[in-house]
């Protein structure tokens, strides 16, 4: 959602402190789970077993769940694949670049900047910053509403990467989500919403990102054909994965049985990509963010692309991982433990105990692509 989720501008304050939180994102998160905890028993549903899961921004918003009042007693599990527990402060926001508390570069305030802006050919950020401090708040946030959807995320053109507008995003504002960081409120030491959670990453996160970094591979017409260095692009994937996994699972996972809180962790490894001519896909890519997706949905066409990743030749050891997968989510949302597999038919995974030498579930084809494994991050 980017701006249309998260921006935070006194101009657009309402009467109360969720409506002032900026953080419009996340309250729509709590509206759908207060729904369904009203409305899914007329559906079949079970409202006392609410699972949430979402992967990457999915994954924070599911931890700003995890730490948020608001979603007190709306759901009782949660699965964060390959996120984290990121988050600006309310400073950040909200505030001008130059201000005693600098907000960050497209903060709310720095983007009614360049809505001035651009209806001003001569005026820069100083004349800019004159004519928004002759304004009432009222005024500001009159300005900002009449902002078109296109015309906002075009504010942020020059921030704009493969992940789409570099908007700060889960705001803790103190009151929707709290003022200090996430991961310092799960634990014992903090106030969360302790349910089990599955928590994990992929093993060569950062790939997918590199693949398009001109730097990193060479190119022809925009496509990506092999690294300039085999040995560096290797490193540089497996290095910040590492650091994604420290992060994205392995720091909760401490976090929450410090709490005495269920918790089981896996890694992907899925790289059977294979070779599509020249290019070798499955070193450019392995087991890549986002690539677990379609494995956990089971839905493996993503449009003309699709024949790159998903192939006849890979066809049956990833349709059997993709069952294994669903399987443990669907027991996960069940039962609160993902167990065997809904199904009962695969091999046990075992809750995030680094003590006991089970720190998480390698994700994977062939006859030991499912096993429990123990080399904990530091």
């Amino acid at each position: 959602l980017g701006p249309l989720g998260w921006f935070r501008h006194p101009g657009l304050s309402g009467d109360d402190a969720a409506d002032a939180s900026g953080n419009y994102g996340t309250l729509d998160l709590v509206r759908a789970l207060t729904w369904t905890r009203d409305h899914v028993a007329g559906f079949g549903g079970d409202p006392d077993r609410v699972v949430v899961f979402g992967e990457s921004a999915g994954a924070t918003n599911i931890a700003s769940l995890l730490v948020s009042p608001y979603a007190a007693n709306l759901f009782h599990g949660a699965i964060l694949q390959s996120g984290s527990t990121s988050s600006v402060s309310a400073a950040q926001a909200t505030n001008y670049t130059d201000d005693a508390t600098p907000g960050d570069a497209f903060s709310a305030s720095e983007m009614l900047l360049k809505v001035i802006r651009r209806s001003r050919d001569d005026c820069d950020r100083a004349c800019a910053r004159t004519v928004a401090d002759a304004m009432s708040v009222a005024d500001q946030g009159e300005l900002l509403r009449g902002v078109s959807t296109l015309g906002l995320f075009e504010l942020y053109s020059d921030g704009m990467d493969l992940l789409g507008p570099s908007s700060p995003a889960v705001i803790r504002d103190g009151a929707v989500l709290p003022s200090a960081p996430f991961i310092d409120q799960l634990g014992a030491a903090g106030k969360f919403n302790a349910v089990p959670t599955i928590v994990g990453t992929n093993r060569d996160e950062p790939k997918i990102f590199m693949a398009f970094n001109p730097d990193a591979v060479k190119r022809f017409a925009g496509l990506p054909l092999w690294p300039h260095d085999e040995r560096m692009y290797d490193l540089h994937g497996e290095y910040g994965a590492l650091a994604w996994r420290i992060r994205g699972a392995d720091d909760i996972a401490r976090r929450l049985l410090s709490a005495n809180v269920p918790v089981w962790a896996y890694r992907w490894d899925w790289d059977e990509e294979g070779n599509f001519g020249f290019v070798d896909l499955s070193q450019l890519l392995g087991a890549a963010h986002g690539l677990e997706i379609p494995f956990v949905f089971g839905h493996f066409d993503l449009g003309p692309q699709t024949p790159l990743l998903f192939n006849d030749d890979n066809a049956e050891g990833r349709l059997a991982l993709s069952a294994r997968m669903m399987a443990y989510w669907a027991a996960f949302a069940r039962d609160l433990d993902p167990g065997t597999g809904a199904d009962g038919a695969g091999p046990r995974w075992a809750a995030w105990n680094p003590d006991g030498g089970h720190s998480y579930v390698r994700l994977d084809t062939g006859a030991n692509g499912i096993a429990m494994a123990d080399d904990e991050t530091d």
